[in-house]
């Protein structure tokens, strides 16, 4: 729990004196002072804001190691963090809750090896969730225990208890079991299997054009969330009838729908590459009941390897090989032969080389017959002048050299970065956060790239200038560290052309100061401190989180320090946001 400290108020210069020396830096092993704050520059206090959040990553066990389970530190979050008048705050640890319990079969037999995963969401916008997890025991068989954090909000924050299996010949006997419950304390939970009678089975053959069998496929179900709803099956490798089956057994009472279609999703396997994936389209099957479903091999020919070239346009017209770029390469291979319902799909990736050519190996269109088209993505690196693209090209029968892809140049993005009083910031840095839309989920074999992270260094005079590719960004403002705040210029819109900021002052400076505790009021040393702040959504001038809008919904970090010996640290915050000196305008 976040709590707001209050400093005791001595009296005396004699009691003042050393209290003050500690908290500007010159008591025994201090908190750090930031530079901005030393010699004879003030900082003022931080103030409350109901936009900060708190995060703390313990890299210690606890404030009292070996004594009592309870008191070892676990990360925690708080979305309530106020300061006193004299900007300190204290923050304590919740005690950890301890979570225990034996997996076993619907038959009652304990299962050793079992992954057991618990998952607390997190409260705040844009931050991963937090997962803790580990294996049954084979000493004790099927128990397991786990340390976990208490939620600042159990009702509110469920955990979510997952039971999946390392072991392949588990995994294809076993769908996974989720259930949620809220963590208030100490939690027993034992896990038992569903029986057969509350579980379907899916079943079927995997063949080629010529009826045969092909084994070592992968077949698993998800539900609409890419959710994980079966066993893992392999495809038989045998002759004959048996070749290429497979059983996976399905829970439909995980899906997070119970009415929507399921994917039942085929891959190919290590003995299995170069082939497709496919996948087709199940109604929720029943509890009970056995399902049939067949898959059918398109007539394909084996990849073959086919290369790239990969360049830039510059400003005057000369292109320039582009290296070091990722290449991804998808086909839809459907044929008469597949059923309706069923997709079939390759994919592959390859990054160009020092020549700029990417080595794709692609399945090469029928003799005789109509090229095929694959849809490519290329995701040029963050510091080339060059731009990302997408676009389909036509691959022929022949292996061999393809024409060449060009890709346009990049906008820029330019400003002069300035503090609060109007001196150039230099050597800061400005890091470009994309906006990510949530599309919903796609289909697991939908292959997209990670989203980089452009960024740049100030100079001497505090200017600046990004390479980007069209889109919506936050733009993450870093100064030096120990001489300003953390903090952002959002809701940025990039497109085709480039982009003057003008002079973007950074908000005034504030010092916060925290003593972090561990539950029993213990100082908690070599503690990461996290404080974030919380995205302002609500309609105003120049932002309505509409579809025509940039709208940035994830919490920002703010400041971030390791506590000293005492749990004492000091940081920086932003005592407003920034402000650009005129509205972004086109250069060209």
């Amino acid at each position: 729990m976040v709590l707001r400290s209050r400093w005791r108020r001595w009296i005396g210069l004699g009691a003042v004196l050393p209290f003050l020396m500690q908290l500007v830096g010159c008591g025994e092993d201090a908190a750090a002072l930031p530079i901005a704050c030393s010699g004879d520059n003030y900082c003022p206090p931080a103030r409350s804001s109901a936009w900060w959040a708190i995060q703390l990553w313990p890299t210690e066990t606890g404030d009292k190691v070996g004594a009592d389970p309870h008191w070892l530190l676990t990360p925690q979050e708080g979305q309530s963090l106020s300061f006193d008048g004299t900007g300190s705050a204290q923050l304590r640890f919740r005690a950890a809750a301890l979570l225990s319990g034996l997996v076993q079969t619907a038959d009652n037999r304990a299962l050793v090896r079992a992954r057991v995963q618990a998952t607390l969401p997190s409260a705040i916008p844009g931050q991963n969730d937090y997962r803790f997890d580990t294996q049954t025991a084979e000493k004790v068989a099927g128990t397991y225990s786990l340390r976990i954090p208490t939620p600042a909000q159990p009702d509110d924050q469920l955990y979510r208890f997952w039971v999946g299996f390392d072991d392949a010949s588990q995994a294809s006997m076993y769908p996974p079991m989720w259930l949620e419950h809220p963590v208030t304390g100490d939690l027993e939970l034992p896990i038992q299997l569903r029986p057969a009678t509350q579980l379907a089975v899916l079943s079927g053959r995997i063949t080629n054009p010529l009826g045969e069998g092909v084994g070592g496929m992968s077949v698993q179900v998800f539900d609409e969330n890419n959710q994980l709803v079966s066993s893992s099956a392999v495809s038989l490798t045998a002759s004959g009838a048996t070749g290429g089956t497979y059983r996976a057994v399905v829970d439909p009472s995980l899906a997070k729908n119970p009415r929507a279609n399921l994917r039942v999703v085929v891959r190919p396997g290590p003995t299995t590459m170069g082939l497709p994936s496919l996948e087709a389209v199940l109604a929720p099957p029943m509890v009970g009941t056995e399902k049939i479903q067949h898959f059918m091999l398109p007539s394909q020919r084996t990849p073959v390897q086919f290369m790239l070239p990969v360049s830039g346009l510059g400003p005057s017209g000369a292109t320039q090989q582009v290296t070091a770029a990722r290449v991804i390469a998808q086909v839809h291979l459907e044929d008469a032969t597949t059923p309706s319902g069923v997709r079939v799909s390759y994919t592959t990736q390859a990054d160009t080389d020092s020549q700029g050519i990417a080595k794709l190996m692609l399945v090469p269109a029928p003799s005789g017959g109509g090229n095929l088209t694959y849809h490519i993505t290329i995701v040029s690196p963050p510091r080339t002048p060059y731009a990302s693209l997408s676009r389909d090209i036509q691959i022929g029968p022949s292996e061999g050299l393809l024409a060449a892809v060009t890709l346009p140049s990049r906008p820029r993005l330019i400003g002069r970065l300035l503090s609060a009083f109007g001196e150039p910031v230099s050597g800061g840095q400005v890091v470009a956060q994309p906006i990510v839309k949530s599309s919903g989920p796609t289909s697991p074999l939908d292959s997209a790239p990670e989203p980089t992270l452009p960024q740049t260094i100030t100079d001497s005079d505090g200017r600046f200038v990004l390479r980007l590719d069209p889109g919506d960004y936050d733009l993450d403002m870093i100064p030096q560290l120990g001489t300003g705040p953390r903090t952002s210029l959002d809701n940025q819109r990039i497109g085709d052309t480039d982009i003057d900021l003008g002079e973007v002052r950074l908000p005034r400076i504030a010092l916060a100061k925290m003593l972090v505790v561990g539950p029993t009021a213990l100082p908690a040393p070599q503690v990461k401190v996290r404080v974030l702040e919380l995205p302002n959504t609500s309609p105003r001038y120049g932002l309505a989180c509409t579809a025509d809008l940039p709208c940035s919904q994830v919490a920002k970090v703010r400041a971030e320090a390791f506590t000293d010996s005492k749990g004492r640290v000091q940081v920086l915050l932003p005592d407003s946001s920034p402000t650009a000196s005129f509205l972004p305008h086109s250069l060209r």
